[in-house]
C-alpha cells in the first residue's frame, strides 16, 4: 500500500529543504540557502553562493570558526574543508548577507536550485508563504511555518508576514507552494502594547527582489532563472 500523497506545500517544503543549510559561527546560529552554482576554472573547483541574514554573520571575522552543514545532516562544510567568504551587503539597507563556498567537489547538484521570484516582481497581499528554518528552540530539527503576507514596510522595503520567526530561522527562504523563493527571512517584530505585555507580531521578510539586484549588480550575475 503507498503512503498518503504529500500536498503541495508538503513537496514545495521538501525541494526547497535540498538548498537549505544551517549555519554556525562561534557566537550565531542560524539558517542559509544556495542559491548559485558554478565551475570554477581558475580553481578547479566548484564556487557555490549562499544567502542568509546579515546579523548572523555581521560579526564574522575571515579565518574564524564558520560552518554550513545540510539540512540533511550528510555535509558539512567549514574553514577547513573549503574556502569560505563572508560578502556583506553594500548598503546597511537590508539585513542579507552572501556566503562564498568554494570546494573541491560540487556541494550540491545544481538541480537542486530553486527558482527566485522574478526580480521585477512583488508579492501581493494575501499571498501565503512558506519559510523553513532551524529554530534555536529544537535546534537542529528543521521546521516549516506558513502563514499570510499581511502588507508591506517602506523603510528599509520588507514583507510583513502574520507569522513567526523564532532565534535560528533567520536567514532561511520564504517561499510559495511551487518552491519559487520570494525573500530572506529578517526579524520578528514583536507586539509590545506596553513593557509588561508581549502579543503576537509580524515577521518581516527581505524580498528577493532585493537579493537579485545587489548580485546583479555588484557580482555581475544573475543568481538562476527567476520564475514568473
Amino acid at each position: 500500500m503507498s503512503g498518503p500523497s504529500l500536498n503541495p506545500w508538503a513537496l514545495a517544503a521538501e525541494r526547497v529543504s535540498r538548498v537549505l543549510f544551517r549555519i554556525e559561527t562561534d557566537t550565531k546560529a542560524g539558517t542559509a540557502f544556495a542559491i548559485l552554482w558554478a565551475e570554477d576554472p581558475s580553481k578547479h573547483g566548484f564556487a557555490t553562493l549562499f544567502a542568509t541574514a546579515n546579523h548572523i554573520v555581521a560579526d564574522y571575522k575571515q579565518g574564524s570558526p564558520l560552518s554550513l552543514t545540510s539540512a540533511d545532516g550528510s555535509s558539512t562544510l567549514d574553514t577547513q574543508a573549503c574556502t569560505l567568504t563572508v560578502i556583506p551587503p553594500s548598503s546597511g539597507d537590508y539585513d542579507i548577507a552572501l556566503i562564498s563556498a568554494t570546494s573541491e567537489r560540487s556541494i550540491l547538484p545544481p538541480s537542486y536550485l530553486v527558482p527566485l521570484l522574478s526580480h521585477d516582481l512583488y508579492a501581493p497581499r494575501g499571498a501565503q508563504l512558506g519559510w523553513l528554518g532551524f529554530p534555536s528552540i529544537v535546534w537542529p530539527e528543521l521546521c516549516f511555518f506558513q502563514g499570510s503576507l499581511s502588507g508591506y514596510l517602506s523603510e528599509p522595503y520588507a514583507y510583513l508576514v502574520d507569522g513567526v520567526a523564532i532565534n535560528g530561522v533567520s536567514g532561511g527562504p520564504a517561499f510559495n507552494n511551487e518552491g519559487t523563493v520570494f525573500g530572506v527571512v529578517q526579524s520578528y517584530i514583536p507586539n509590545r502594547p506596553t513593557k509588561e505585555l508581549t502579543l503576537p507580531g509580524l515577521m518581516a521578510v527581505v524580498p528577493i527582489a532585493s537579493l537579485d539586484h545587489w548580485i546583479s549588480s555588484s557580482l555581475k550575475v544573475r543568481p538562476i532563472p527567476a520564475a514568473p
